[in-house]
């Protein structure tokens, strides 16, 4: 049905822009380089990762891991969303033509608690399997609120119905909202005091940047692109909970406000302008 798509319509079109490399991209980039048109791929990081002990990534695939690379060798211009997954771009393809467009945040920040008022742990992610759970640190996010019981975790995003099974060994001071809207999560910034991103893998993190917008003091893993958007505003820290449990206290036992600067680059406007530079080139 592709094929038929982009034979019949290739030519209503003068450019290709593709989301993620993998079998989907293939045979679009291939019907632009036929056609004498322009093609942008945006790796967005599952398609240059590889983690066979979770079975992710298209990289554990032969067939999705060769459309992949492919698409990436062959498109006008590779658009990665960090510096860490540019440079596995260019460590497969140093010949690649690749430029850097971070991803962007869309909420716009309101007025927020009281920075001192602010009393819940945040974390952001789809969870609806166990691979996503162990991929987005859930473990070790629920481990650390099992080591300070007196303060409240949020999970929001985790399937309850489907991880059951997981839910009902949290301790009770960890929160589950299933299936939050996003359009709701700003409720929640608001009231959070330090965002946690654990993951195993992530090649940006835009609920990262969200929670930083609204003032929340970041800890995340030293993993993928998320050192880039933290920059110097929080913690980068190895998978430990105790080492997190510390750092979480000594902030809650904090008296002054403390202050997050969010990067330019990673607001809507910047990566719309960057974009539009790119393709009109």
């Amino acid at each position: 049905k592709k094929a038929i798509f982009l034979t019949v319509n290739i030519f209503r079109f003068s450019i290709v822009y593709i989301w993620f490399a993998d079998q989907h991209s293939l045979l679009p980039i291939l019907f632009a380089k036929l056609t004498g048109r322009k093609s942008f791929l945006v790796i967005g990081g599952y398609d240059v990762c590889r983690i066979p002990s979770l079975q992710y990534g298209v990289f554990t695939s032969k067939l999705r891991g060769f459309a992949a690379s492919w698409s990436m060798k062959h498109c006008t211009l590779n658009l990665a969303v960090s510096n860490n997954v540019a440079r596995k771009v260019k460590a497969m393809h140093p010949n690649a033509a690749l430029e850097i467009v971070y991803n962007c945040v869309t909420l716009q920040p309101e007025n927020s608690d009281p920075w001192l008022k602010r009393h819940k742990v945040l974390t952001v992610a789809r969870i609806d399997s166990e691979r996503t759970y162990l991929i987005k640190g859930i473990d070790t996010f629920v481990e650390t609120a099992r080591l300070l019981p007196d303060i409240t975790f949020v999970i929001a995003g985790f399937d309850k119905k489907h991880l059951r099974h997981l839910a009902s060994g949290f301790p009770d001071n960890v929160t589950i909202l299933d299936g939050l809207p996003h359009d709701d999560l700003p409720d929640w910034y608001r009231q959070t005091r330090i965002y946690c991103q654990l993951s195993r893998s992530e090649s940006f993190g835009i609920a990262l940047a969200e929670a930083m917008l609204y003032g929340c003091i970041p800890i995340v893993t030293r993993e993928g692109g998320m050192p880039e958007v933290v920059e110097n505003n929080g913690y980068v820290v190895q998978r430990d909970s105790l080492a997190i449990t510390k750092i979480i206290a000594s902030e809650f036992s904090r008296n002054e406000a403390v202050e997050i600067r969010f990067p330019e680059k990673f607001h809507f406007i910047t990566r719309k302008t960057r974009i539009l530079e790119i393709v009109k080139k």
